[in-house]
């Protein structure tokens, strides 16, 4: 039996992929932040699970209620685990058609680049962040405000990547 879910569809991550750097433009975002980010925004129910700074627990539980659009199909650290080649092709992808471009630093970090999204693709990603707004805010503003690396940072937090071998 052949089964569809987003999270393993290139096409759907690099959608995904482009609402978040839209949302997060001008500033850059290191690939694996934006791999998290994205993690949640396909699996929103999840956000509460992670380890939030208290100021931001109560707004993630409270999306966590709200009807989530995509089942788990199994557990999260083994689901993105298998994103992760789909997340890269996603990029990949945008970097292709020149929607994004990459910074080599310490961390790779992903940024908008000036070409221009065609009408049809920005009207999506104006409709669907303004439809999930609440979520996009929390995921881009807030979340993605948390540092990624060491204790207490995102990939600690999150539990989704090991972070103890991290150079801070």
């Amino acid at each position: 039996m052949l089964t569809y879910h987003p999270a393993f569809d290139q096409h759907h991550a690099a959608f995904r992929l482009l609402r978040l750097i839209v949302a997060i433009a001008p500033q850059s975002v290191e690939l694996d932040k934006l791999r998290i980010l994205d993690f949640y925004l396909l699996f929103p129910h999840l956000l509460p699970e992670a380890r939030l700074p208290q100021a931001l627990k109560a707004r993630a539980r409270k999306l966590g209620e709200e009807a989530n659009q995509y089942s788990l199909p199994a557990m999260p650290e083994a689901v993105f685990k298998q994103m992760a080649p789909i997340q890269a092709q996603g990029v990949r992808l945008l970097l292709s058609v020149g929607l994004s471009s990459v910074e080599q630093t310490d961390d790779t970090r992903v940024r908008r680049s000036e070409m221009p999204i065609p009408p049809e693709i920005s009207e999506a990603i104006s409709k669907r962040n303004s439809e999930q707004a609440s979520l996009m805010t929390l995921l881009t503003k807030d979340v993605a405000s948390i540092p990624l690396r060491g204790k207490n940072g995102l990939k600690d937090r999150s539990g989704l990547m090991e972070f103890k071998y991290d150079a801070i």
